[in-house]
């Protein structure tokens, strides 16, 4: 017996459609708690069913399934406000008398993000750190806001599953060896955002404005890859190659398949690093120009099947490793044979301020960083973090 705290826009309906074949539709149900505080669920009600969805907090797991087995899906903070913001202003019914629509219909994302109405700030602010420490909605709150993200991180570490929205398809695979079923031959994409812009097309400010209101959920997500790095070491999922997290995917897009290219090629590829802050504040987004040059006859591109990006480590000043993975940015437009783009990124800078090394290199997922021998494209710049 289950219970999955559907975090919105993580993939949740993805996993209902997976799970109904799994243990029949009749066995799957879900459950709304959207009503009021006195609401007292009597679980005897929901106990002919093997799985329990909805987009509740954990305050509700014992109360309306006591004693299953929890499971949820989590998804890289800044990409699902930003597919949250798509979503509702796109894929959902003009609704003028419910604020948080009306304003993602009317407003840009920029202004969306900057409104500060209670409804809207409940929905892209730290959602996921809520919903995994009490309660998505902000009236009902019982946990102090200081201490949600330490008892959020408690509370995922009681989860038997804990899936990454980012690795769907593996996620997908190491959910059906926890149940022990079969392989799923196909992973659903169901209820996909219309026409968004990817992470990789939004300003710099944009970007940091998400990630103020988001620190925490920022933490979690970490603590929850660390897991499912942690599932992988352990064999419980079969790993396809070096552990590299893919940032701000397009929604809706298959995962790609990870065909690694012949040295060579890859080697045909040179990069310069153009422009980028000698000085930042701990923890902001920074924009660099990148230079690359490819000098082989193959086309390199972030779509498949031989999905390239840019991103980069940070160093510090004894030259200690302190972030390896970096967003990801896009190589758009595709770079020809024997020709030269540039190309913007988006940095985040370490929290701590200190003298540190940004490495700007490029990866291939799942396959190699191509500051690795044998190859070696990359460039290094001295950053100096400090507050302003």
């Amino acid at each position: 017996m289950y219970i999955f705290n559907h975090i919105p826009k993580c993939g949740g309906l993805s996993y209902r459609a997976l799970l109904e074949e799994i243990f029949g539709r009749d066995r799957v149900t879900h459950i709304s708690i959207n009503l009021e505080e006195e609401y007292h669920p009597n679980p005897d009600k929901y106990r002919q069913y093997t799985m329990l969805m909805g987009h509740f907090g954990v305050r509700w797991n014992e109360l309306v399934g006591p004693g299953r087995q929890w499971m949820t899906a989590l998804r890289e903070p800044v990409d699902r406000i930003v597919s949250t913001y798509y979503y509702w202003r796109h894929n959902a019914d003009v609704s003028p008398e419910k604020p948080w629509l009306y304003m993602a219909q009317t407003m840009p994302l920029d202004e969306f993000i900057h409104c500060g109405h209670y409804l809207v700030l409940q929905g892209i602010k730290n959602a996921q750190t809520w919903q995994l420490a009490d309660d998505l909605r902000w009236r009902y709150h019982t946990v102090p806001e200081q201490d949600a993200l330490a008892v959020a991180r408690e509370n995922l570490d009681r989860f038997s599953f804990v899936g990454i929205y980012e690795e769907l398809e593996r996620s997908v695979e190491c959910m059906c060896k926890y149940l022990g079923v079969a392989p799923a031959n196909a992973v659903p994409r169901v209820n996909v955002t219309k026409k968004r812009l990817a992470v990789s097309e939004l300003s710099p400010a944009t970007i940091e404005a998400i990630t103020e209101l988001n620190a925490a959920d920022m933490e979690l997500y970490k603590y929850a890859v660390q897991k499912f790095r942690s599932l992988v070491c352990r064999g419980e999922l079969a790993p396809a190659g070096p552990r590299v997290a893919p940032g701000g995917r397009d929604e809706g897009h298959e995962a790609p398949r990870m065909l690694p290219v012949p040295v060579e090629r890859a080697g045909a590829l040179r990069l310069g690093l153009v422009s980028v802050p000698s000085t930042c504040p701990p923890g902001k987004v920074i924009e660099a120009i990148v230079e690359v040059f490819n000098g082989g006859l193959g086309r390199w591109s972030s779509a498949p099947p031989n999905p390239l990006f840019l991103s980069y480590h940070w160093l510090t000043e004894d030259g200690d490793l302190c972030i390896f993975d970096g967003w990801r940015s896009d190589i758009r437009p595709p770079l020809q044979r024997l020709s030269t783009e540039r190309f913007s990124m988006h940095v985040l800078a370490p929290a701590a301020p200190g003298s540190y090394t940004l490495r700007i290199t490029l990866v291939q997922e799942w396959v190699h960083w191509f500051d690795e021998p044998p190859l070696s494209c990359w460039e290094d710049v001295r950053i100096v973090v400090e507050d302003s």
